[in-house]
C-alpha cells in the first residue's frame, strides 16, 4: 500500500470484529447483503482466512495491522537459512501497527513450532500487534504473558531445526493471499484482508453504521409484540436506514 492510516484510526476499528469488516468490505465494493452486485455466483471476494487458521488467544482480542511476512522451516533443513538479524531489521523498519505473518514451509509444515514466547515478545517491541502462523506454536502461558493474540493451526511443546527461508514476499496463509503492506484485521473467527482501495475511514464509517443496525434491529426482536410480520416491516421500512449520515452531516 502506498499510504498508510492513523494508527487511531486502526485502533478504532480493532474495537469491532472480523464479520462486520468483512460486510463492510463487500458492501464498500459493491455488494449487496446476499452477495449480488458481484456478477456471477462465485465473485464475492474471498478476502479472509479458512478454518485452518484459528485464534489461539481470543482473550487478547483483535488486531488490525500492517502485514510483514516470513517463511520459516522447523524441522528439515530444506533451504538455505537466512540471517535472523537482517529479518528482525526488516521488521523494524516496517510500518506500525504491523501483523506477523509467518508460514511454515518446510517438508513436515507444523511438526516443528514456529513461535514461542520470546520470538512474540521481540515482535511486540518492534510494532507488532499480532502474529498470524500457517503452522505450530508453543509456550501458550509465556504468549499469554507476551500479550499479543496469536493465530496458528495447531500447538506442539518443541522444534527442530528452526530458520528463516525467506521474508518480505507474497504468501497464502489459510487459503488467503497476503503481500506485504496488506491491511489485515483478525480476531476469534479468523483474517480479513482489506483490499487497499477501502479506504480506513470509511470502513469505521460503515462499521459505526452495522453496528447501529444490529443494535436496533435487536432491540425490535426484543420487544413483547415482535413477531415475523413485524420484524418484515422494519427491514421493508427502516432497517437499511439506521446509521446512515445525513448529507449536512457529511
Amino acid at each position: 500500500m502506498s499510504t498508510h492510516a492513523d494508527p487511531a484510526l486502526l485502533k478504532a476499528i480493532s474495537q469491532f470484529d472480523t464479520p462486520s469488516v468483512f460486510n463492510c468490505v463487500r458492501f464498500i465494493l459493491g455488494g449487496g447483503p446476499e452477495g449480488e452486485g458481484f456478477g456471477a455466483a462465485g465473485n464475492v471476494p474471498i478476502n479472509y482466512t479458512d478454518a485452518t487458521i484459528k485464534s489461539m488467544l481470543p482473550q487478547l482480542g483483535m488486531a488490525v495491522g500492517y502485514a510483514t511476512t516470513c517463511e520459516v522451516t522447523t524441522n528439515t533443513r530444506d533451504f538455505e537459512p537466512l540471517s535472523w538479524d537482517d529479518y528482525y531489521d526488516y521488521i523494524e523498519a516496517s510500518v506500525s501497527p504491523s501483523m506477523t505473518i509467518i508460514k511454515d514451509v518446510g517438508a513436515k509444515p507444523g511438526r516443528g513450532s514456529s513461535l514461542g514466547d520470546v520470538v512474540s515478545t521481540q515482535h511486540k517491541m518492534l510494532g507488532s500487534v499480532g502474529i498470524v502462523v500457517d503452522g505450530s506454536i508453543r509456550d501458550m502461558i509465556g504468549l499469554e504473558r507476551a500479550g499479543l493474540p496469536v493465530w496458528a493451526t495447531g500447538r506442539v511443546p518443541g522444534h527442530g531445526l528452526f530458520y528463516v527461508t525467506r521474508f518480505d514476499s507474497p504468501v497464502i496463509v489459510g487459503d488467503l493471499p497476503i503481500a506485504p503492506g496488506d491491511l489485515l484485521a483478525a480476531d476469534l473467527d479468523g483474517v480479513v484482508s482489506i483490499p487497499a482501495e477501502v479506504d480506513p475511514a470509511e470502513l469505521l464509517d460503515e462499521l459505526e453504521a452495522i453496528r447501529a443496525r444490529e443494535d436496533a434491529l435487536n432491540a425490535e426482536y426484543a420487544k413483547p409484540d415482535a413477531n415475523l410480520a413485524s420484524i418484515r416491516e422494519y427491514f421493508k421500512t427502516t432497517f437499511w436506514s439506521v446509521g446512515k449520515k445525513s448529507k449536512a452531516a457529511e
